[in-house]
């Protein structure tokens, strides 16, 4: 079953399903009804590596949920990728002790996007959080078919 249509015209994070109750968490941009770009921190060729990727998200068997972070225009693709491709690949300070995943990545990049005044979001924490409950809630649902949600955040705008 296709999932629903992504509004145009914003940002969202989208979680995945890995099937055991752990997620792949990501950004997404649409750039029509059925297709956005994705940009993650991925490690399933080797290292971790930045990624910007079109994805039909509606095609998705895994999509948990994907969350409105902030208005943003399809155009705004390159500038985006231009400012997630410059994080490294390294736990920052600020979640440190844990070590490199694409949750870390994540998160690295709210404040990032917070910091150019991108979107606003000045809890990441809460944000992760609100993310984490809403993919948990859909996740075995997903694994039985279930399309994805789409929902808009109450910590970032």
């Amino acid at each position: 079953m296709p999932g629903p249509p992504i509004p145009l015209g914003a940002l969202y994070a989208c979680l995945f399903s890995r099937g055991d109750g752990t997620f792949h968490w990501s950004l997404v941009l649409p750039q029509s009804p059925s297709l956005v770009h994705k940009f993650h921190a991925t490690n399933l060729q080797g290292g971790w590596h930045f990624e910007r990727v079109p994805d039909k998200l509606a095609q998705s068997v895994n999509a948990c949920c994907v969350v409105k972070l902030a208005p943003a225009l399809p155009d705004s693709t390159d500038a985006l990728q231009a400012c997630l491709e410059a994080l490294p690949m390294a736990t920052p300070a600020a979640d440190a002790p844990h070590p490199f995943t694409c949750r870390i990545w994540f998160r690295a990049a709210v404040r990032t996007l917070h910091a150019r005044g991108v979107l606003h979001c000045a809890d990441v924490d809460a944000l992760e959080a609100e993310l984490r409950a809403l993919a948990e809630a859909h996740w075995l649902a997903i694994e039985q078919g279930t399309p994805y949600v789409v929902c808009e955040s109450g910590c970032c705008s």
